[in-house]
């Protein structure tokens, strides 16, 4: 059959979409895959483990490992190990086969793996020691470790790569914090338990379960505990150097159970499950990312889900939390260029709140909120709470509604604060200036909420928003620009 003028035009055509769209396909593809990180591969040396074994032998194979069947026989052989690597070694990999063990504590070397068989079916418990008594630590953590970059002592500062504390990787294991057995033996010495902290320059924590995480409260830093802790340079006013280059990756994890310890008066203990930073580094002329994924925050009823400090380049996407305090919290370091996406957070308090804060993009959550049972999580109680020093965010297609039966007392978004909608610089005099850098709502779904509020907190505190194709100027005067405040229950 010969076809005519019009039948090849129009085969041509279809030919050219077809590849059109392959690479459109193409590119979508990598464009997704390119943010996950590839990491090293793993060390050569794998020393085998077991707490039940038909024979025991040297760790070569999984056929004759290791006896770590209590406390005191594993910490003498991570010790003995240590000692045989020396501190900045090659690295190892400590592969704990099926069963239940119990440690004093973990602490990795640079290039350390620590894997298991599966969650549940290799489990960590921490246990106290002699050696708690000793130190007298008020922090404690199943697994831990690290540092942050080391200098030679010349003038110039050369830094010391080799110590560098890189390429750590937890894998595939419960971790069990023993909150109540940690605190019953070794009282108050006691202040915070937790499943991981880390310091570190590149670290990848996959398919790990923490549970019986608690802290004491009371004083600020007696309060809030982290089940899964990746920093790479130390906050807190600690003044210390952070990596410039910093790649963390949290995935596939599960963070399970309310933070325990006492629930009386005001200075309860909460948590943070997964918490990520990334102090001091150098976004413009390294590699910095962090990714938060996939992972599972269950029933941490008394606290926060996700949160992260000093933040330049984050993407928290595809996480799932049920019966939660509230979705997320970044309140420390000026966090920037954070995106929020695809996030299922149900039965919760509260959705997110954030503060100094520049450049979020919070977009296709679900937010499905219940009403809190005890007053003190009120402050929660909201969809999207944006305040002081926020400015840049692009809030859209999300979806916020109130699950509870009762009447809704909160809202779907909340702005509120100084500073809000503005970016403070100092121009060549040293003169603090300000530049508008809206907050952006639209395509947003709210639904059983009371309507949504704006407003700066005090007269003459310029706030800036657009709402839709609606832009907003509040001065926080009756008269003044768009007045004292401003709602809305559709964008």
């Amino acid at each position: 059959m010969t076809l005519g003028p019009v039948e090849v035009k129009l085969y041509r055509i279809s030919m050219y979409l077809k590849r059109l769209y392959f690479l459109i396909f193409i590119f979508s593809y990598t464009s997704v895959f390119s943010q996950f990180e590839k990491w090293p591969e793993q060390p050569k040396r794998i020393i085998w483990l077991a707490a039940n074994n038909a024979s025991f032998g040297d760790g070569a194979t999984n056929e004759s490992p290791i006896d770590v069947s209590n406390a005191e026989k594993l910490d003498k052989v991570l010790n003995k190990l240590s000692l045989e690597l020396g501190v900045y070694g090659e690295g190892l990999v400590l592969r704990f086969l099926s069963g239940s063990y119990e440690t004093y504590g973990i602490k990795l070397r640079p290039r350390w793996h620590l894997i298991g068989d599966g969650i549940d079916k290799t489990s960590l418990k921490l246990v106290p020691s002699i050696k708690h008594r000793k130190i007298k630590s008020a922090y404690h953590s199943v697994i831990g470790g690290g540092w942050g970059p080391q200098f030679t002592t010349e003038l110039d500062r050369i830094p010391l790569l080799k110590r560098d504390f890189n390429n750590i990787r937890i894998a595939d294991i419960s971790l069990n914090c023993n909150w109540e057995g940690m605190k019953e033996n070794l009282g108050p010495i006691v202040k915070k338990v937790s499943g991981i902290d880390l310091l570190a320059k590149q670290a990848l924590v996959e398919r790990v379960k923490v549970k019986n995480f608690g802290a004491v409260g009371g004083r600020p830093s007696w309060r809030e505990v982290f089940p899964i802790r990746v920093i790479s340079g130390m906050g807190d006013g600690a003044n210390l150097p952070g990596y410039k280059s910093s790649i963390i990756e949290i995935r596939h994890c599960v963070v399970e159970g309310a933070v325990l310890g006492p629930d009386i008066g005001t200075e309860w203990p909460y948590c943070t499950g997964i918490m990520v930073s990334h102090i001091g580094a150098d976004i413009k002329n390294f590699t910095v990312s962090a990714l938060v994924h996939h992972n599972e925050i269950i029933n941490v009823i008394n606290g926060i889900a996700f949160g992260g400090a000093f933040l330049q380049k984050a993407v928290f996407f595809d996480n799932k939390v049920t019966n939660c305090g509230i979705g997320f919290n970044f309140d420390t370091g000026s966090n920037s260029g954070v995106i929020i996406r695809n996030n299922k957070f149900s039965e919760c308090i509260g959705g997110g709140s954030v503060n100094n804060g520049k450049h979020f993009e919070i977009c296709k959550n679900t937010f499905s909120l219940k009403p809190p049972d005890r007053s003190r999580y009120s402050y929660w109680h909201n969809g999207l709470r944006l305040w002081d020093h926020t400015r840049g965010f692009i809030v859209r297609d999300n979806r916020f509604e109130f699950s509870g039966k009762s009447k809704a007392l909160s809202r779907g978004i909340i702005l509120h604060g100084v500073s809000v909608g503005l970016t403070m610089f100092q121009d060549g005099f040293g003169v603090w200036k300000s530049k508008i850098d809206p907050h952006q709502f639209f395509n947003n779904n709210y639904f059983g909420f009371l309507p949504n509020t704006a407003g700066p907190q005090e007269a003459n505190q310029n706030m800036h928003l657009k709402v839709g194709d609606l832009s907003l100027h509040l001065t926080g005067i009756d008269g003044v620009g768009d007045g004292i405040q401003f709602y809305w229950s559709d964008d």
